[in-house]
């Protein structure tokens, strides 16, 4: 699901909603606005927030959950790779 807020610039949410859950899946924006923000934006009622994304820039207290996807997502990276056999996690928006 894509939305689009009424915020005072534009900021486009890549989410799913899963019952009370918000998959966080991408945040684009020229500035980016709190996490309060965007929940009050959603119609329904929001108890759980998961980012799908390093989180902290929203300045919000996390425990990171390690997750296995499936598929064949490829990352390239051009220089060291400083996560090398960590576990990490990049934006849906931004896998090939």
């Amino acid at each position: 699901m894509l939305a689009f807020t009424g915020l005072r610039e534009l900021l486009i949410i890549c989410c799913d909603l899963d019952g009370s859950r918000l998959k966080l899946f991408d945040v684009v924006g020229p500035r980016l606005c709190s996490l309060a923000d965007i929940v009050k934006r959603i119609p329904q009622r929001i108890d759980e927030v998961e980012f799908y994304f390093s989180p902290e820039r929203f300045e919000v207290q996390t425990r990171a959950v390690p997750r296995r996807f499936a598929g064949n997502s490829h990352v390239m990276v051009r220089g060291s790779f400083d996560v090398e056999g960590e576990a990490f996690m990049i934006p849906r928006s931004a896998r090939h």
